[in-house]
């Protein structure tokens, strides 16, 4: 009967000498220089406040894995592409659109308001794109579209007051608007500006004329107030950072 406990301990021990072994040959001796990382063998380039990350104690999964905190789209935009992704300023293309195509006349009715948003940096275009009714847009923050920021098509009427427009850098995108029509037809459409900020060399292409005050009624009404009060104004905006059991 000893003899298989003898065999068990003898297993138990070549196991253990097998996995010392190919730790070993993956760590190297302790005589032996560490095994780094270099930067090119990084999926996405690491902050230059971070070093390569030794593989000694630690798995080659986590060695090449930088810490997310310190990441931001404009130099990091592969995290933000990624699905889930939860980031204030990830890049997103189309963000909003109001109307479900420009033959839909049933729009015409269709009366909106938004405001009080904040749409970071990397967002493309459509915030919102309307198709016919009315858009009140006010005091909301556009940090850095790339492409246009509000846009429309099938003549819709939008208001933009009290806003906050901070263009990029690209050249090609400062413009806040843009309409989707082949003809000159769109100088007819309803499109204002009133107490906007302009920052960076963004600028609002007007057309039309006649009024464009949203008509609310008195429960709807709301004041809004000038652009350059909206940074302080949406300086909290985003999804709520909350605890379970207490309250946000």
């Amino acid at each position: 009967m000893k003899c298989p406990k003898n065999l068990f301990m003898l297993a138990l021990v070549m196991t253990f000498s097998t996995s010392l072994a190919e730790e070993e040959f993956l760590l190297g001796n302790d005589d032996d220089d560490v095994e780094t990382l270099e930067t090119s063998d990084i999926p996405f380039n690491l902050p230059e406040t971070l070093e390569p990350t030794s593989l000694r104690g630690t798995s080659r999964f986590l060695a090449q894995t930088p810490p997310r905190a310190k990441m931001t789209c404009d130099k990091y935009p592969s995290v933000c592409r990624a699905k889930g992704s939860t980031r204030l300023d990830c890049l997103q293309d189309e963000v909003m659109l109001l109307g479900h195509n420009d033959q839909n006349t049933e729009d015409k009715v269709m009366r909106v308001t938004i405001t009080f948003n904040r749409f970071g940096s990397g967002l493309i275009q459509r915030m919102p794109r309307v198709r016919l009714g009315y858009t009140h847009v006010a005091n909301n923050k556009y940090d850095e579209w790339q492409m246009y920021a509000i846009g429309g098509s099938a003549n819709p009427t939008i208001f933009s007051e009290g806003n906050y427009y901070i263009a990029s850098k690209n050249a090609n995108a400062k413009q806040v608007t843009k309409r989707e029509e082949s003809k000159n037809g769109w100088k007819n459409w309803k499109w204002r500006s009133s107490r906007d900020v302009f920052v960076n060399g963004a600028y609002f292409v007007p057309s039309g004329w006649g009024s464009c005050a949203p008509n609310y009624s008195k429960s709807q009404s709301f004041t809004v107030a000038h652009g350059s009060m909206v940074p302080a104004l949406t300086s909290d905006a985003g999804p709520l950072r909350c605890v379970r059991y207490k309250a946000c």
